[in-house]
């Protein structure tokens, strides 16, 4: 069942956003009512009736759309977008935003496409009475970030969309939602939560289906209660004709009689001699015997009557009874030909569910494999980094604060004593995770080299050098691999009441007699750099550190930071009134805070980067 679930979502993922061929021809008709329709809007601008213009550069987009002319859809998509900005109108900016996202989707442009559907969820949130709306907004963002495995705010997006669909019981969205959870976390390599999700799709697409059988059965016996009233109605006039010609006959029998005995008794009246009266009897009884035989007679044509009618009732009956049964005979070889599809597609189920069962045994072997080598790959560069307290021994007011996104990191912390000079520095090489890591090993043995070996102790100088061992060792000008590091360095000489500091691209936060100030680096990283191909200088900063000094050196990931929710980034500027507030409480203390507040910014959402960030009091 697995198998056919996961294929149903990828066809209807497909064809939500599936490729397509661009420039598909125009007819006549399609040409002819473009140039009517951008007429018309041209016509409406000039008068200032932007709502009219923007129905019809719609229709052009739609139009364009519809023959997969990508370019020309987007852009009468954004020149109404624009129209409708002027004119507030919330609904249309959501709905076009809604169609770029698609056909941006359409075109695999996931990062646009992803822009477009978080601007719509975002108006669409506003509106009032936009349940069905903002649920599709939900499903189909939650299905971009899939598809760029951005696994958790997928999965958070989804969670909100069965939170609607539940409460309007639209089922059969349900079931997609559950149904999107489960490759959400069968792509991710969560087999529990892809199970308990796929057993609520399975759960959810049984109500469905039963409901649908059900309506096919009450359909069924809605026709038969008809037949059977129709029936009852002809009964009861049945049994009313045989009951209005039973009262007939005894009404009959009736008179007759009383006409009898009135001609008896007036005869008797007239003529009281014995002979009269016996030849009067004699003829009574003559004509009771006559009247006998007629009512045998009547009661004989009765009894066939009755037959006849019985007969026709019995007809009647056997004809409904007939027809109920071709039609019940009919509906079980239809449910006989459903079910033999339905076993059918269980087997197929069953046959999927044993190839998905096999490949979740591979995959959970080489995701074991996969774990423990960067398990291992954690211990090198745990052992490569230096400890943490050591830095507490060379300077007391200090602290490190290291926190790799995943298990292995791209930024990295390193510092060295060197002729009586404490060099410290934060690197934030390209990438994270392995990539990321296996760089930062090459950035440490530069540094070693560099400060141990060469001898080197100036800011600028060092990372001039580490600038050129970079581009050497990725063999950058061959390869043309755009890897680098962005890094601040700062060289401490207690000696000679000296701070030096160079950087590239990442900042220094200097703060002197309650003063906060940002040292810039330089413009551009360490190692290949595209925009900047000439040889590269980096700027030396010097202070005097002879009054009481505080400085912090970092990388972006703690500044990148996005807030939960709304995507605003906790930025330079709240890290700055954060510092300024906390400068002056001990060290280990600044540390936990630090930590904490990224926290808080983060919440339930994903750090997105690798953090280090280094303080230091002088």
């Amino acid at each position: 069942m697995k198998k056919i679930f996961f294929l149903t979502i990828i066809v209807l993922f497909i064809k939500t956003f599936g490729f397509s061929q661009e420039g598909l021809e125009l007819s006549r008709q399609d040409s002819a009512q473009i140039i009517e329709l951008l007429t018309a809007s041209k016509h409406f601008d000039s008068i200032d009736n932007l709502k009219e213009s923007t129905r019809c550069l719609n229709a052009v987009a739609l139009l364009y759309w519809n023959h997969n002319q990508y370019t020309n859809s987007t852009k009468h998509y954004k020149e109404s977008l624009i129209r409708n900005q002027k004119l507030g109108n919330e609904n249309a900016i959501a709905m076009i935003n809604n169609n770029l996202g698609a056909i941006y989707a359409d075109q695999g442009n996931f990062k646009e496409s992803e822009v477009c559907f978080r601007i719509t969820l975002k108006h669409r949130r506003t509106q009032k009475d936009q349940t069905e709306s903002l649920t599709a907004c939900l499903i189909n963002l939650s299905q971009i970030l899939l598809k760029t495995k951005k696994y958790e705010e997928s999965a958070e997006f989804m969670y909100e969309a069965i939170t609607y669909a539940k409460g309007v019981n639209d089922l059969e969205r349900i079931v997609s939602c559950y149904g999107t959870l489960a490759e959400i976390f069968a792509q991710k390599g969560d087999k529990a939560k892809e199970q308990e999700y796929f057993m609520e799709y399975a759960k959810y697409n049984d109500i469905v289906r039963k409901q649908v059988q059900q309506k096919y059965i009450d359909e069924k016996d809605r026709a038969k209660l008809i037949e059977f009233e129709k029936l009852k109605k002809e009964n009861e006039l049945l049994i009313k004709a045989k009951e209005l010609v039973a009262t007939e006959d005894k009404l009959d029998k009736t008179e007759s009689k009383f006409e009898m005995m009135k001609d008896v008794s007036k005869d008797l009246l007239e003529n009281l001699n014995k002979e009269q009266l016996k030849s009067k009897i004699l003829e009574n009884e003559a004509r009771i015997s006559e009247m006998e035989a007629h009512e045998k007679a009547d009661k004989y044509r009765n009894t066939i009557l009755f037959f006849l009618i019985s007969l026709i009732f019995l007809a009647v009956i056997s004809l409904i009874i007939y027809r109920s049964y071709r039609r019940k005979k009919l509906t079980n070889k239809e449910l006989a030909a459903k079910n033999i599809e339905i076993e059918k597609q269980n087997e197929e189920i069953k046959a999927s569910r044993d190839q998905l069962d096999t490949a979740y045994k591979i995959i959970e072997q080489k995701n074991e494999r996969i774990t423990k080598s960067i398990d291992y790959a954690w211990m090198i560069q745990t052992a490569m980094l230096p400890d943490k307290d050591t830095l507490c021994n060379l300077v007391s007011d200090s602290f490190i604060y290291f926190k790799p996104r995943d298990i292995v990191s791209g930024d990295f912390y390193w510092y060295k004593y060197k002729d009586n000079k404490l060099i410290i520095a934060a690197i934030d090489c390209t990438g994270h995770g392995i990539p990321g890591a296996l760089l930062s090993m090459i950035g440490n043995d530069l540094l070693n080299r560099i400060v141990l070996h060469d001898n080197i102790t100036q800011p600028d100088k060092i990372l001039k050098e580490l600038d050129k061992g970079v581009i050497n060792s990725l063999n950058q000008k061959e390869s043309e691999l755009s890897d680098g590091m962005d890094i601040a360095i700062c060289v401490i000489d207690k000696q000679n009441k000296r701070l030096q500091f160079s950087g590239a691209n990442n900042p220094l936060i200097l703060i002197q007699k309650n003063e906060l100030k940002r040292v810039r680096g330089n413009f551009f990283p360490v190692g290949l750099d595209e925009l900047n191909k000439n040889e590269k200088i980096f700027t030396l900063h010097e202070f005097d550190i002879s009054s009481e000094t505080y400085f912090y050196i970092f990388s972006d990931g703690y500044t990148d930071q996005n807030r939960s929710g709304d995507f605003v980034k906790l930025g330079m500027k709240r890290f700055e009134d954060l510092l300024l507030g906390i400068y002056k409480k001990p060290f280990a203390e600044q540390k936990t805070i630090i930590e904490k507040t990224h926290e808080s910014w983060r919440a339930d959402g994903e750090q997105l980067d690798d953090i280090v960030v280094i303080g230091v009091k002088i």
